[in-house]
């Protein structure tokens, strides 16, 4: 099951959890899918994008990578050089839809950004 990413009204929110991607809600409220099927923990049982997409990565770059892993990841928990070693095997197609989302949007944040060679 694919791990939900919240946008909250914090009206609602009681709490969170030691999960970032979970909220304790006040009696009566609850997380819900953009369909509006109701969430129980961090994890939804559909994805739609249908109105709205948030794209995550894990990692853009090793000299990323490694100092986000400096930091500590938003769970508290730390990986090593072999997390990228195995996401990067995996990966087999580059995402360009946030930076082209980003690009039409005249987001400075990807103003100079280029797409890798063969990507466009």
């Amino acid at each position: 099951m694919p791990q939900i990413k919240s946008i909250v009204n914090t009206k609602f929110v009681r709490g969170t959890s030691s999960d970032p991607h979970h909220f304790e809600y006040a009696a009566g409220a609850s997380a819900v899918t953009l369909a509006g099927e109701q969430v129980t923990g961090a994890m939804s049982a559909t994805v739609s994008g249908d109105r709205m997409m948030l794209y995550h990565y894990a990692t853009k770059s090793t000299s990323q990578y490694t100092g986000k892993m400096v930091k500590g990841s938003g769970m508290g928990n730390r990986k090593g050089a072999e997390f990228l070693t195995r996401i990067d095997g995996a990966s087999t197609e580059i995402c360009t839809d946030a930076l082209t989302s980003c690009k039409e949007l005249g987001m400075e944040a990807c103003a100079n950004v280029t797409l890798p060679v063969g990507t466009a």
